[in-house]
């Protein structure tokens, strides 16, 4: 089964950072105020001034992948460059690579080593498994655990307590969003569903660490389904620069096979 879990990498990879839900429409940014329910403490702003910011980011992680209860682990290696390419090397088995993911605003390639083959995608493709609202800007939240950036737009959002947590929700169409805070305005989780395709993404941020004046979650878990199957990483970071100059290389053997 480990075998079988490299050999879909690409599928593993789909299913944990673009699938959200199926079928809804793409959320239009406009300027429409946040409702906040009148006791709460913290607004809109205060969220967005606790964003963790950054221009680039180089980070090793150890990973542990679990397909329907299978699980193997391996090692990450990511680069971003804030809005403009995210860059993923995957390896196992002594630190051979076995997968490269390269990511940007316009499209999503990838390199299964294992099987000697390729895909070279625009980045609608991802719209088959995940609503179009997710753009390339949400997979950088989902790494460092930030707030989505369409609930910061969303009219419909709204702002509550309870318990000493904080929350940050909303719905537009099928989706729900949710955004769970501390009293420090870290976000602990993050839960997105669509009632009607069956679908839902959750993740989870601990272990939280300065990071450049910043507070920045070493350990990240995702969860989601895809093809009936549960799909979960646990993502623990080992080390992280910020504002490093970095490649971010992709070159494709000529004996690779393209997948259509």
């Amino acid at each position: 089964m480990k075998v079988n879990i490299l050999n879909n990498i690409f599928l593993v990879l789909i299913a944990l950072f673009f699938t959200t839900a199926c079928g809804t429409k793409r959320i239009v940014s406009n300027t429409g105020s946040v409702a906040v329910e009148k006791k709460v403490k913290f607004n809109l702003a205060d969220i967005k001034k606790k964003g963790f910011s950054f221009e680039t980011l180089a980070a090793k992680a150890k990973a542990s992948f679990d397909i329907a209860g299978k699980s193997q682990d391996l090692n990450l290696n990511i680069r971003i460059k804030k809005g403009e390419i995210i860059w993923l090397s995957v390896t196992a088995f002594a630190g051979v690579e076995v997968a490269r993911l390269y990511v940007t605003p316009d499209s999503v390639k990838f390199i299964n080593r294992l099987n000697s083959e390729y895909a070279l995608k625009p980045f609608n493709f991802i719209h088959r498994f995940t609503s179009s609202a997710i753009s390339y800007q949400e997979l950088e939240a989902l790494f460092t655990g930030n707030v989505l950036p369409f609930s910061l737009v969303n009219g419909s959002s709204k702002i509550t307590e309870e318990n000493k947590l904080f929350y940050l929700s909303g719905n537009y169409e099928n989706l729900h969003f949710k955004h769970q805070f501390n009293e420090v305005l870290q976000l602990l989780k993050l839960e997105l569903k669509d009632a009607l395709a069956e679908q839902q993404l959750e993740a989870s941020y601990q272990d939280y660490r300065p990071l450049s004046g910043r507070d920045f979650p070493y350990q990240v878990q995702l969860s989601s389904s895809i093809e009936n199957q549960k799909v979960s990483l646990n993502l623990n970071y080992q080390t992280i620069q910020l504002q490093v100059q970095q490649d971010y290389p992709f070159n494709i053997p000529k004996r690779y096979t393209l997948i259509e």
